[in-house]
């Protein structure tokens, strides 16, 4: 029953002092077996306690385990023998000795516990956009006990007997040095720090690492828009516009824009583009994005005139022909156009006048043959042959005589 445990205990508690090994930190385990007892059921976080299967008296020593506590992202540095009794505050290590100092007191012994010491190097890592700075790690710093349930005044008391080494970076783990490496291009790079911690006579190395990431910054490239009425002329848009998070300071780029749109319809607005000396592509992801170029249709069409050739003769009692047109090439706002399909010709033998007449469909060409009618009208002005009536003058002869009585 319940008083028959509670005399056990008071028995042993009376028949000497308790030792044993608090492991301080949450997830902590030995790494091998050990024969101690667990958990330490008369004390908090009894599941990191582990006691010592003997009782000891003032004055009575043991040796400190070989077995060494291990935890996630920290290293075990030692144990922390409290400044206690006569006994001043100090670090055991594996076979050190350790005396048992508590006095019997009020019948009853306090417990000897050595903390477990833990230390960390930590080193956070960045993530960012490539800007043409240079980027690094923080600065590893030794975190000593922290997160451990070590109350503060042991962790003071702890602190004042540990030394702390340099801390060193390197980017390979075979070159060191007290200088932090820097990054300025994009990638993905990984720092390494160690620094040593002396407690007495044992140095533990630490090591931590993280990772620089420079991202490639992203940039568009976007050739400018633009629509007109069909006129004949190309509908080019000589711009470039920079997006996204666009380029670094006193980086760049130079832009060839080869888009064109003469006929009615819609094309990209092409172009290339090359980086400034010091620009590298490595540090961009760039994404070219094409304008539009559209021409539309003339509700006003341009016009054009064909006119057919005249001809004049003179009836000889042959016949006669005019043909042709007086051109069939014209210019318009620069460009010149091509009339094709149309014809004129007239034949007459007799006096009178002819209609030299403009017949077929015309097809209107710009420079580059495309076929570009819709937006023309095409008069037609026809010509015409005049034949002249021949002029003829008839003139009966003349004579003269002496008289001599006939005619």
């Amino acid at each position: 029953n319940t008083t028959e445990i509670v005399l056990v205990v008071q028995w042993e508690n009376t028949a000497g002092g308790e030792a044993g090994y608090f492991l301080s930190k949450q997830g902590a385990k030995w790494d091998k077996d050990v024969d101690f007892d667990n958990p330490w059921t008369d004390s908090a976080n009894k599941a990191l306690k582990y006691r010592i299967k003997q009782y000891f008296h003032y004055g009575d020593t043991f040796t400190v385990t070989d077995a060494v506590p291990t935890a996630d992202n920290a290293s075990f540095i030692g144990w922390l023998d409290k400044d206690r009794s006569n006994n001043g505050a100090a670090i055991k290590h594996a076979g050190d000795t350790v005396t048992y100092s508590y006095r019997k007191s009020n019948e009853r012994y306090s417990t000897y516990c050595l903390d477990a010491l833990w230390a960390e190097l930590k080193i956070s890592g960045i993530t960012d956009t490539y800007d043409g700075n240079q980027k690094t790690t923080s600065n590893a710093i030794i975190d000593i006990n922290k997160g451990s349930a070590l109350a503060d005044e042991y962790k003071q008391q702890a602190d004042s007997l540990i030394t702390k080494g340099e801390v060193y970076y390197s980017i390979d783990q075979n070159n060191w040095s007290t200088k932090k490496p820097s990054f300025t291009d994009a990638g993905t790079y990984t720092v390494y720090a160690k620094q040593d911690v002396t407690v007495g006579k044992v140095t533990t190395t630490l090591r931590a690492s993280a990772q620089v990431v420079i991202n490639p910054r992203k940039v568009t490239l976007t050739s400018g828009s633009d629509s007109k009425t069909y006129d004949g002329t190309p509908l080019t848009k000589n711009e470039v516009t920079v997006g996204g998070e666009k380029f670094a300071a006193g980086e760049g780029a130079e832009y060839t824009v080869t888009g064109s749109q003469t006929v009615v319809g819609n094309s990209k607005n092409t172009f290339t583009y090359k980086l400034n000396d010091g620009t590298s592509a490595d540090n961009y992801e760039i994404t070219p994005v094409e304008g539009k170029l559209e021409v539309k249709d003339r509700t006003e069409k341009l016009s054009i005139t064909v006119r057919a050739k005249n001809g004049t003769a003179t009836y000889d009692g042959n016949d006669h022909t005019v043909s042709g047109l007086e051109a069939t090439e014209f210019t318009v706002n620069g460009k010149k156009f091509t009339v094709e399909g149309l014809s004129a010709a007239v034949t007459g033998k007799n006096a009178g006048s002819y209609k030299n007449e403009v017949k077929g469909t015309a097809t209107v060409k710009d420079e580059a043959k495309n076929d570009v009618t819709s937006q023309f009208t095409v008069g037609k002005v026809d010509g015409s042959l005049e034949i002249s009536k021949r002029k003829v003058t008839l003139t009966s002869g003349s004579d003269s005589k002496t008289y001599d009585g006939t005619p």
